[in-house]
């Protein structure tokens, strides 16, 4: 295995056993909180997140590229940066104090201004931490970061359970998940990241004005993206009110380990990627572009399959039956997943199209929010969810045409059609079928018809893909050589 591929792991292995801590959160917060109260705490979280997003202004995205340049001011450089991270988090902190005051009657709870006001630290400890990670990530302390994660997670579920098991306190539960972890995390970062840290604290004008002339496009188009999410749930908590958001909420999740799959693929082929676009091998580039999209489809269209199939078994067994309004509103969110396996900026990028990314998501942008309103004012939060759905579409659309532009390909030269209808009609034809033989034998019960269904279904699934060669061989190899007892079933029928 290569080491490209062995810190993916690592990182992977983290995330993954991070993503497994969190994903009992979200359970126990929906059966021990009134939905009231779950709706507040999750308002909370939107809040601190947008604040985040706002006051960023793209330099944690830009900070491994500062790194990297070894110029005679990039002692300068890199001091703004830190010290701009101090200030805007500063900013962010007293920003989200002031606004607590205004917080009770903006969102019509007044008990809003003080779970606000106590988590005011969150986005300056959470800026702090994300730096100091970075810089633990890029001198090679991969692990140290992997435990990090963990731990934050261990601590986070901890005092979640204290908090509202044994102190019946939302204030506290706050507390200990949005301030107390990112302040964990940064007080175990900063005496193993302090050795590879320039000491000096200064502001440069001109270091200031090179680092946002880099950063600050990424900010739009951060902001712009990430707008589905925020314009969402703020349609909803202002508009149709506290319980339906707590709906929404529950419905609007990724599918468990989505994101991180689609991240290790991409991860351990991309650098090859920039590799030949820069020399010049449109091919190859295009190939393996080719080849990075038709593995996480292979990898994970079973798994969006299974889930959109089995919504209500899910969501029930996962949230309870208060939670079964839900269901649909996840159903129509994991479609979005379909196109959201893949990275649609990254040949943009190296190609220096910048700036059509930007005007892509302006469009994205105005669509979202035209189509929240519209459809959500009509049909409520499945109004929402289908909006933000489309929207989501449309832009994975027009940067995919881009790319295809760039490649001078046409967008169908990208998918590897046959395989992938196979494979969609065979998982969902199983899919259905399980769930029709398992609701008559187990009279329709959501947790044994889920769970039974999803032991079935998985390894059926990916042991005939494995076996019929749809899965790259360096993909199988990092499995089968933690887990050699699995070579039999999985190496392909030609070996």
């Amino acid at each position: 295995m290569s080491d490209r591929a062995k810190k993916v792991l690592v990182f992977s292995v983290a995330q993954i056993i991070t993503i497994a801590i969190n994903f009992l959160v979200s359970p126990y917060l929906s059966r021990a909180l009134p939905k009231e109260d779950y709706s507040a705490f999750n308002q909370v979280i939107v809040v601190i997140g947008l604040t985040g997003v706002l006051f960023a202004f793209g330099i944690q995205s830009v900070a491994f590229l500062f790194f990297s340049r070894k110029d005679a001011d990039q002692e300068k450089v890199v001091s703004t940066m830190q010290t701009g991270l101090l200030i805007l988090g500063l900013v962010s902190s007293i920003s989200l104090f002031l606004f607590s005051f205004t917080a009770g009657s903006f969102f019509g709870n007044d008990d809003m201004a003080g779970y606000i006001r106590l988590c005011s630290p969150a986005v300056l400890f959470t800026f702090s931490n994300t730096y100091l990670q970075g810089v633990l990530v890029y001198n090679g302390r991969a692990k140290y970061v992997a435990f990090l994660s963990v731990a934050q997670a261990v601590f986070t579920v901890f005092f979640l359970y204290i908090s509202l098991n044994n102190w019946k306190s939302v204030p506290h539960a706050l507390f200990f998940a949005q301030v107390a972890a990112p302040f964990l995390g940064l007080t175990l970062a900063f005496p193993v990241a302090r050795q590879y840290m320039i000491r000096r604290i200064g502001f440069f004008k001109e270091s200031a004005a090179k680092i946002l002339k880099v950063s600050v496009p990424l900010y739009i188009t951060s902001l712009l993206g990430s707008s589905y999410i925020y314009f969402s749930a703020f349609f909803v908590i202002l508009v149709l009110g506290d319980i339906q958001y707590a709906d929404y909420r529950n419905g609007a999740v990724e599918i468990p380990f989505i994101s991180t799959v689609a991240f290790s693929v991409s991860a351990i082929l991309l650098p090859d990627l920039n590799k030949y676009f820069h020399e010049g091998k449109k091919e190859l580039a295009f190939e393996l572009k080719r080849k990075i999209i038709n593995q996480c489809i292979f990898l994970l269209y079973p798994v969006i399959v299974f889930f959109i199939v089995y919504h209500y078994e899910f969501i029930v067994s996962y949230f309870s039956e208060k939670y079964a309004d839900s269901a649909l509103v996840f159903a129509i969110y994991s479609f979005t997943c379909f196109v959201r396996i893949n990275d649609y900026q990254d040949v943009l990028i190296t190609a220096g199209k910048s700036p059509y990314i930007l005007k892509s998501n302006v469009i994205y942008f105005l669509t979202n929010i035209v189509l929240v309103v519209l459809l959500g004012y009509l049909f409520g939060i499945y109004g929402v969810a289908v909006a933000a759905s489309v929207s989501v579409f449309i832009l994975a659309y027009i940067l995919l045409r881009k790319d295809a532009q760039i490649f001078g390909v046409s967008i169908v030269s990208f998918f590897q059609l046959r395989r992938i209808a196979l494979i969609f009609l065979l998982t969902a034809g199983l899919a259905l079928l399980l769930k029709w033989i398992l609701g008559q034998l187990l009279n329709q019960t959501p947790v044994l018809v889920f769970l039974l269904a999803a032991a079935l279904y998985f390894p059926v699934v990916y042991i005939f893909m494995s076996r019929s060669g749809y899965l790259l061989p360096s993909l199988l190899n990092i499995v089968t050589s933690r887990a050699s007892f699995l070579k039999p079933l999985l190496n392909p029928r030609n070996k």
